[in-house]
């Protein structure tokens, strides 16, 4: 359960950063970064999703 929510933390962390310099045109790829970031904050937010699904079963 534990495990869930930091790599759910994580991949959120990571998937925004990649919003944030895709939106300011960092990375010279801003449509790749942000599309990247996209995808990495749907993961992020289903893994915390299914982590607290996990740890309410588990109750």
């Amino acid at each position: 359960m534990k495990r869930e929510r930091i790599i759910g933390a994580i991949v959120l962390a990571v998937g925004i950063a990649l919003v944030e310099a895709g939106a300011y045109n960092e990375l010279g790829q801003a449509e790749y970064a942000f599309n990247l970031g996209t995808l990495l904050l749907l993961i992020g937010f289903l893994t915390l999703i299914a982590g607290a699904a996990l740890s309410l079963s588990h109750m």
